[in-house]
């Protein structure tokens, strides 16, 4: 960097700027510009000395910089006994930074998190083979949405089909759990449990709705949220849309939307099933929920006061290894054989080809390079 001294007062240039402060030079044009000065309180140049290039000085850009410093995070609050999962917009208010900022850290987050280690922020946990991942979250669900289970001796049902079919709600029906707590016409849960749940007679539940056990209710009756298994004329389990809605805790018109637009490979209905329906098989909406967790990152409450308060560096900088140059960018271009890649793919490619994580932000630079590189 080269450095001036002006009446005293060491000064550089605006490519000393850009070093100094760890800005490119792009951004400093911007905001050495009189409008920058103006928007961004950039320090005015020093006056400018005959044969001297335009300078600044070095005590004024590091106050400018201390004056743009982010205020340090606070410190998430955590309850241990809800530790549950928040997407990107609770992440950004637990650490206290705006919506944008946030996105900024996802877009150089991508090709590390591609690469199975953290980036600048930590690996989704809900993410395959995470703590919480989709997978497990969906068999966490499986108790609340009402099943049925269509065996030769008749229908079989878990606590939350009981819960629709008389009207109640699921925590009551758990209570029914304690033959003392249970109404007489109720019939008592069967002694087997299936996958894990507990569960009763369909039939006899019917019976004891029938004979006054049903509690009435308002209105029109919702639509109900379900799973059938060794339904005739279907292989395999099957998971109606509105099933499909709770077992992933995406709302209902959301759904919707996806299975209108094929949207994160949606699944396709199975055909010949019209009550209740659409319907998919179970094993199909894995698969979606597994390419709907890659686009919708969340993570434990934990994770983010661990990221919060941890004493790790994590700066959005060039990690270990080569610096990626124009002519990386070039290659990459010309693998991709006129392919239209995203920034994020581009970044994901530059970091397999240097074995070392690019940010988006560096692969905006590089083209911005190369778009002004000769021929």
């Amino acid at each position: 960097m080269q450095t001036w001294t002006i009446d005293g007062r060491t000064a550089t240039n605006r490519a000393g700027a850009a070093e100094h402060l760890g800005l490119s030079t792009a951004t400093i044009n911007m905001y050495a510009s009189p409008a920058g000065q103006r928007r961004y309180g950039f320090p005015a140049p020093l006056p400018q000395a005959e044969g001297l290039p335009q300078l600044f000085a070095l005590e004024e850009l590091d106050a400018f910089a201390a004056a743009r410093r982010p205020a340090p995070r606070p410190t998430p609050q955590l309850d241990a006994s809800a530790d549950e999962l928040v997407g990107s917009a609770g992440f950004a208010e637990l650490i206290g930074v705006k919506p944008d900022t946030f996105h900024r850290y996802l877009t150089d987050s991508w090709a590390a998190w591609g690469q199975e280690h953290d980036g600048y922020l930590p690996r989704p946990d809900n993410w395959p083979g995470r703590p919480a991942s989709v997978t497990d979250q969906v068999t966490a669900r499986l108790g609340l949405v009402a099943t049925i289970w269509t065996t030769a001796a008749g229908e079989v049902i878990n606590e939350a089909a009981v819960a629709m079919r008389l009207g109640r709600d699921l925590e009551e029906i758990h209570r029914y759990r304690a033959a003392e707590a249970r109404p007489a016409q109720v019939p008592a849960p069967l002694p087997e449990h299936i996958d894990g749940q507990l569960v009763y007679d369909g039939a006899a539940v019917d019976r004891a709705a029938d004979s006054g056990a049903r509690v009435s209710r308002r209105g029109r009756r919702p639509a109900p949220a379900l799973i059938r298994h060794g339904f005739e004329g279907a292989s395999g389990s099957l998971v109606n849309q509105l099933g499909l809605a709770a077992l992933l805790e995406i709302p209902a018109p959301a759904v919707a939307r996806y299975a209108k637009g094929g949207t994160f490979g949606f699944p396709t209905p199975v055909d010949g099933l019209a009550e209740h329906g659409p319907w998919y098989a179970f094993g199909d909406v894995l698969v979606f929920a597994a390419r709907w967790a890659s686009e919708h990152p969340m993570w434990r409450r934990s994770t983010v006061v661990e990221w919060a308060t941890g004493d790790r560096k994590r700066t959005g900088g060039r990690k270990a290894g080569r610096r990626p140059t124009v002519g990386d960018l070039r290659a990459v271009l010309d693998e991709a054989g006129g392919d239209e890649l995203t920034v994020a793919e581009i970044a994901a490619r530059l970091s397999d080809r240097l074995n070392t994580d690019v940010s988006s932000q560096v692969v905006r630079r590089l083209k911005q390079a190369l778009a002004a590189a000769p021929g």
